[in-house]
């Protein structure tokens, strides 16, 4: 409770970058809920009586009801969710960009609920639309005590997906951690004892031997660390692997081959 109280005064404090302004949408696959969308821009104001406006009382108690009425109109948490960020990628100012996470922590919203609001959206080509859902389950995934991300919560839906793999779900794995997707993954194809004999492997070896041991496997999601850690290390790039991989028989690897050669590309 002391921690959402502070975040609420730290939010309450920021200074504005300036009034909200009409803003053209930028491909955002969510259809904005106007009685939302305009509750969340008078809240964010700086002007103090658009926000009085809102509020009789100004009690927590009003505040925690209006909060609950708009989720209901929005149709149920997972869509409030989707108007949060849909706010939030609109946003003009600071005090704007911190406003739909301060409702989450106010609301207890859950990382359940806000992981099936936000995956879908993985899909999507829109590049802004990607940047603000890595961000949001950024948060979600990674752990701050250990420093580094988990990404246990998405084996099951990754594992019943069969071969029809959530690629844009991947994609945002191997991009914040290949480390922690090749983990997960392991652990979703192969059994417990030999997912655990090759990440431990992995973890024993220097990148270029555990690129190599990697890209000698046939399963596509150990090709893909072997990309991903290419894109991260420039050494990594042999002409054999660079030429293996884009033959490779996986399209999400052949994609992601194609746009590191596109980088190697001079400009």
């Amino acid at each position: 409770m002391l921690y959402r109280i502070r975040l609420l005064v730290a939010f309450f404090v920021v200074l504005s970058g300036g009034a909200w302004a009409e803003q053209q949408a930028r491909g955002i696959p969510i259809q904005p809920n106007q009685e939302v969308q305009s509750f969340l821009h008078a809240l964010s104001s700086t002007n103090a009586q658009e926000r009085q406006n809102i509020f009789h009382a100004g009690t927590q108690e009003e505040f925690s009801q209006k909060l609950a009425e708009l989720r209901d109109k929005a149709g149920g948490t997972q869509k409030f969710v989707l108007q949060l960020l849909y706010f939030s990628e609109h946003a003009r100012s600071t005090r704007q960009g911190m406003l739909p996470l301060v409702l989450v922590e106010q609301m207890n919203i859950s990382a359940s609920d806000r992981v099936a609001a936000i995956v879908p959206l993985l899909e999507t080509d829109d590049q802004s639309v990607l940047k603000i859902a890595y961000e949001w389950l950024e948060v979600i995934d990674f752990d701050g005590n250990a420093q580094q991300f988990k990404f246990n919560r998405y084996r099951d839906a990754i594992r019943d997906s069969g071969t029809n793999v959530p690629q844009g779900l991947v994609k945002y794995m191997y991009t914040k951690s290949p480390d922690a997707a090749l983990s997960s993954l392991a652990t979703v194809y192969l059994d417990r004892d030999e997912a655990k004999s090759l990440i431990d492997q992995v973890r024993g070896e220097d990148d270029a031997r555990a690129v190599d041991r990697l890209s000698q496997r046939r399963e596509w999601w150990a090709h893909l660390y072997v990309v991903a850690m290419m894109e991260k290390n420039p050494s990594l790039r042999t002409p054999e692997l660079l030429r293996k991989l884009e033959q490779d028989p996986d399209p999400l690897v052949r994609e992601k081959m194609s746009k590191l050669r596109d980088k190697l590309q001079p400009r």
